[in-house]
């Protein structure tokens, strides 16, 4: 319910219920989102497994929880790289660098902050459609089986 500026934001959160995506965000602010939730997943976790190991597993038998339990470090990685290229953006905005180098350095940090971004985005589409499809009563692809293995 709330967003990235921790604002109550009732669009996205009845939008997200009834399967309607909410792309007001860009994919920076998803992925703070994402990684907001995964980090309370996570404490929620580690507290629980301490006090009451019981309903901490209950708490993972719902699949949003147990998703963003799976891909915390994922997502604290990737916002994690994400501000160490801002870091580096402004380390090279600031430096004294003649032009065609600080620019030739600028777009190559904009090239891989935007690779982390499509990471970042590609991971949120995975988790919005695992969600929508349980919620739709789609089922999911059933797992590939291997080529190799012997028909029964």
């Amino acid at each position: 319910m709330l967003d990235s500026n921790q604002d109550v934001d009732l669009r996205s959160f009845v939008g997200g219920n009834l399967g309607v995506p909410n792309y007001k965000d860009d994919a920076e602010k998803r992925l703070i989102r994402n990684d907001a939730e995964a980090a309370r997943v996570g404490q929620t976790v580690s507290k629980l497994a301490k006090t009451s190991p019981g309903r901490a597993r209950t708490f993972l038998r719902d699949p949003d929880n147990a998703t963003y339990a799976l891909f915390r470090r994922d997502l604290a990685e990737m916002t994690k790289n994400l501000h160490a290229v801002d870091e580096q953006k402004q380390f090279v905005e600031d430096s004294n660098l003649p032009d065609a180098q600080k620019q030739s350095r600028l777009q190559a940090l904009d090239k891989v902050r935007a690779n982390v971004l499509a990471h970042a985005d590609a991971l949120n589409n995975l988790l919005f459609r695992r969600r929508m499809g349980r919620r739709a009563g789609i089922p999911m692809a059933p797992p590939v089986t291997s080529m190799s293995a012997p028909a029964n």
